[in-house]
């Protein structure tokens, strides 16, 4: 909702010689993009649009220019190109054979949510369509949905501090995901049932060298990559290579969940460095008959990489009695407090795991429902209290800047993604001794957080409020999971007047990472703490009479329902609307 920003109309029965309003709308959507200005909307009614819309004009900040689609229009395709803060919503994208649904080049600030894409030949989402000198930086891609074809991968990401969450992959025909850049961030996407006659590579996700932008400080964290067990010998949660010498730095994974996969879970090799895995939940891997003697599911050849709090569940070849879990050929590795287990047979650790000296060996992690995919740990888990801290403190002293042995495990607020307020990113929480404080920089090993306080050289650091982690993906919790939300401020068919503070409640809030909110079906703000709350103008409202007020909540931890969400409708109080002007003149006959 922006201030003296106009709201324009395409329909199928409208016309281009129209003045594009809601009484006499234009026919064509890419008509309507070459006319609009900063803040405006474009609503497409029903319907399927044959054209590849090519924007010509781009928004600004605090005023992007907003496509509609409501989930009932359908167009061929977006190419989008050297353009700005141009928000797509709710739009079903058949390419019908052709290559990428969404082209990007060289765009900054590009939003797509709640979209439908299918049918394409190449990419669903790229980036990259001017080549290597092509970036997007500050992106979202949230809450689509991507039906499998002869894709070759549904992202292709490239670019830096892009935001890929909440989006579910369904039968894939290669990578959910493809990315290079800086700073990008993959959460919270859910992707199952693989093509079973795929002949690429069918990984969650994919990197290589790329000259142009290299790979550094990517976090990969909540995602759930499950029934994927098929026949491919390319077949990873993740495969990571840099055959050039492109810096690829700092790959954070965290709290992600992948079952069944074909081959290892991750083959990470060629001059990546500093590779992380914290409380990760691998669930089955090398489940080819041709891996039954491979003796360990992820393989990194390179320095510093660093597993803890994780689960390995039957990640061997089932002809294995002495798995390895790991290799880890590089130099500098630390690992420790991870699970490995068999449910088939006690068998002997060997190499890195097996001599780990905190880690639990032959321990059932003790899943609530291993067949419903319900990998978080029962009352009764050895894993719950059994995890390690990550770092340490090095030095005394007091403030808020502080250093520690190894920052990497963690994760500082994105302050270059503001939309919504900048409450889609935000820092860490950390455990600093038994201070809790919230990460907003990390320079280095050095960490600046929110609040003052005191720490000591040695202090154990923790991610999360809790210095007695579990191990692996989710926490226990006697609450669970699940969740739901409600508006508790305004009743559905309400008649207001003024602006209006609009408040939502979670049943569950351990089990939600914040709320969009949404105002007849676009977001318009966020929030990460309860109570959740936005402020809603009644300037748009007293205009339409009536808003759809709608409430969603998003999941923190990998699930399969990724959202929640609450609607009420607000009804503009009649007796309250603007007055007329003074000096309006109505005209007609006697």
């Amino acid at each position: 909702m922006v201030a003296n920003a106009a709201t324009y109309y395409v329909a199928l029965n409208g016309n281009n010689a129209n003045a594009g309003f809601l009484q006499n709308p234009w026919r064509t959507i890419d008509y309507a993009a070459d006319r609009v200005s900063p803040g405006d909307t474009v609503i497409v009614g029903p319907g399927h649009y044959g054209e590849t819309v090519t924007p010509n004009v781009s928004g600004t900040s605090g005023r992007p220019i907003t496509f509609y689609g409501a989930k009932l229009a359908t167009n061929t395709a977006w190419s989008i190109s050297g353009r700005n803060y141009i928000r797509v919503v709710g739009f079903v994208v058949d390419r019908a054979g052709g290559q990428d649904c969404i082209s990007l080049s060289n765009c900054n600030y590009i939003e797509i949510w709640d979209s439908i894409f299918r049918g394409c030949t190449r990419q669903s989402i790229g980036q990259d369509t001017g080549g290597k000198g092509s970036i997007g930086n500050n992106c979202i891609f949230s809450g689509n949905y991507f039906i499998g074809g002869a894709e070759s991968r549904f992202f292709q990401i490239r670019g830096t501090n892009n935001l890929v969450e909440y989006n579910i992959g369904d039968s894939q025909n290669e990578d959910f995901i493809y990315w290079f850049g800086q700073g990008n961030i993959i959460r919270n996407n859910y992707a199952f049932n693989p093509n079973r006659n795929s002949a690429g590579h069918v990984d969650f996700f994919q990197t290589g060298d790329d000259s142009g932008v290299g790979n550094n400080f990517t976090t990969v964290e909540y995602n759930l990559y499950i029934d994927s067990d098929i026949p491919a010998s390319h077949h990873h949660f993740s495969n990571i290579e840099n055959a050039g010498s492109t810096s690829f730095s700092h790959t954070l994974l965290r709290r992600n969940v992948s079952h069944q996969n074909g081959t290892y879970v991750h083959n990470i090799f060629n001059n990546v460095i500093n590779t992380y895995l914290v409380h990760e939940t691998y669930v089955g891997a090398n489940r080819l008959a041709g891996q039954a003697s491979a003796n360990y599911g992820i393989w990194i050849q390179n320095r510093n990489a660093r597993i803890f709090n994780s689960i390995a569940w039957n990640l061997w070849g089932d002809n294995v009695a002495t798995p390895e879990v790991w290799v880890l050929d590089g130099t500098g590795a630390a690992h420790d407090y991870n699970l490995g287990f068999d449910p088939d047979r006690s068998v002997t650790f060997v190499g890195a795991f097996g001599a780990e000296a905190n880690s639990l060996k032959n321990v059932n992690p003790g899943f609530v429902d291993y067949a419903n995919d319900l990998f978080y740990p029962a009352a009764s888990s050895r894993c719950i209290g059994a995890a390690g801290a990550l770092t340490q403190t090095v030095g005394t002293g007091s403030g808020r800047t502080f250093s520690v042995s190894d920052a990497g495990f963690f994760r500082g607020d994105v302050l270059s993604l503001d939309q919504y307020g900048g409450q889609l990113i935000v820092g860490d929480t950390i455990t600093v001794g038994s201070d809790v404080v919230v990460i907003e920089r990390i320079v280095g090993n050095d960490i600046t957080v929110s609040t003052d306080f005191s720490w000591v050289d040695g202090d154990r650091v923790y991610w999360g409020n809790d210095i007695t982690p579990d191990i692996g993906a989710y926490p226990y919790t006697s609450g669970g999971f699940d969740f739901n939300v409600d508006i508790v401020s305004h009743s559905d068919g309400q008649a207001v007047s003024g602006p209006q503070v609009i408040e939502a409640r979670v049943n569950n809030t351990n089990a939600v990472r914040h709320i969009v909110f949404f105002v007849d079906g676009l977001p318009v703000a966020a929030d990460n703490a309860s109570p959740y709350t936005f402020l809603l103008d009644d300037a748009a409202l007293s205009l339409a009479k009536q808003q759809s007020i709608e409430a969603r909540a998003y999941s923190l931890y990998p699930s399969k329902r990724l959202t929640a969400s609450d609607t009420v409708r607000l009804n503009a109080d009649s007796a309250t609307r603007p007055a007329p002007p003074a000096n309006l003149r109505i005209i007609g006959s006697d």
